[in-house]
């Protein structure tokens, strides 16, 4: 079994995700995911920050 089939199974088992324009559908209305913990600031704001 490939990859792709996989996380289709996945997909359609924990999300009753079955085709493609539901995935994309699911993945337009997802909540936005703040980031900004695992990044840093550029080192030119960094130096503006002190």
């Amino acid at each position: 079994m490939e990859l792709k089939d996989i996380l289709r199974d996945i997909l359609k088992r924990d999300y009753g995700i079955e085709t493609d324009a539901q995935l994309m559908q699911a993945i337009r209305e997802q909540k936005p995911l703040d980031i900004g913990i695992f990044v840093s600031q550029p080192a030119s704001q960094q130096a503006k920050a002190c």
